[in-house]
């Protein structure tokens, strides 16, 4: 199935599967703070790759339909 068929299907379906809902937690430091105290440290979710490919297929089909309306 290629990717442009896979987006216009969860468009359609309006559901999205499971596995574009997963992330992977990764702790970033914050400058040069201790890295030893876990206050010191931010998160960051990184998203599987299909999931940012329907998010930009979305965000394009909505910039198209805000400049049809506006």
């Amino acid at each position: 199935m290629t990717v442009i068929k896979l987006c216009n299907l969860i468009t359609d379906k309006e559901y999205i599967p499971w596995q574009f809902k997963i992330g992977l937690l990764i702790p970033i430091p914050n400058g040069d703070k201790n890295k030893l105290y876990q206050d010191n440290y931010r998160g960051i979710t990184l998203l599987p790759i299909p999931s940012k490919i329907l998010e930009k297929c979305d965000m394009q089909r909505r910039d198209k339909r805000a400049r049809k309306k506006g």
